[in-house]
């Protein structure tokens, strides 16, 4: 019997990532990136919450869900501050760029339990083919500067 198998766990906590975007998330929904910069240290927290701690089936399906799209937005704010100062997300990788190749939603970069995951995955493999909820598409981050 595999004991690991048996760990049932909790969703991580938002409360850190609520804040974050309360603070620099403005009221048409751009995001002041800088304010993320100056709390690295606490986005970087979560971010290692959210790599440490991947759905289990004791979750339900909105917590998978919630917990899913929490990664996609926050590992997209990670992208983009990592890159800062730029235009666009387009301006991260390479100057040509191959359409499902080598775009910013391919860099695999986003490290959950054992397993790493890029944007694309996360959006297209997990999100909308596992949960096939149109809303979905509303709720991720589109990364615009």
């Amino acid at each position: 019997m595999n004991p690991k198998a048996d760990i049932i766990s909790s969703p991580p906590s938002n409360e850190v990532f609520s804040s974050l975007l309360k603070k620099y998330v403005n009221d048409t929904g751009f995001v002041e990136y800088k304010g993320f910069i100056s709390e690295r240290n606490i986005f970087e927290e979560y971010l290692n919450s959210l790599s440490s701690t991947p759905p289990d089936r004791s979750w339900s399906k909105n917590e998978q869900i919630a917990y899913w799209i929490n990664v996609y937005n926050a590992f997209t704010i990670k992208l983009i501050i990592d890159h800062y100062p730029l235009k666009s997300i387009k301006d991260i990788g390479p100057y040509i760029q191959i359409p499902r190749v080598n775009t910013p939603w391919q860099k695999k970069f986003i490290q959950i339990a054992n397993k790493t995951y890029n944007l694309d995955k996360i959006e297209h493999n997990i999100l909308r083919s596992k949960f096939n909820d149109p809303r979905i598409h509303f709720a991720l981050v589109c990364a615009l500067l």
